[in-house]
């Protein structure tokens, strides 16, 4: 007879939390737009594109986002493939990170992934 034991932490129901991060088309050859769903409300979400190496390409945000924002209310932000500049960008693979803040205070939560751009 052997005993084991089980430890389960659940995150409280008002922590900030980004869900279903995606991008589509992945890859993209002209545009792309990027969905995702939040827990609770956000008082800003930012979306930014960096290249492989780190460097920051791009940044878009959103302010006063309420939670389950995908599918209900369809909240999404697109990218033409262009950084800051408004120059296109070369064919290649980018990692976009997504960061929330709470509305109701707290820690900022993040959630990474990645887009490939073909021209």
């Amino acid at each position: 007879y052997a005993a084991s034991s089980l430890s389960v932490t659940v995150a409280g129901s008002d922590a900030l939390a980004i869900h279903n991060l995606l991008n589509y088309p992945n890859p993209m050859a002209g545009s792309t737009t990027f969905y995702f769903e939040l827990s609770n409300p956000a008082d800003r979400f930012t979306l930014e594109i960096f290249t492989l190496s780190g460097r920051k390409i791009q940044s878009m945000e959103r302010f006063h986002l309420s939670a389950d924002n995908y599918p209900n209310d369809a909240v999404s932000i697109g990218w033409d493939g262009r950084d800051m500049v408004g120059d296109r960008v070369a064919t290649g693979v980018y990692i976009y990170k997504a960061t929330a803040v709470p509305q109701s205070g707290g820690q900022p939560v993040e959630s990474f992934g990645k887009v490939v751009l073909v021209n």
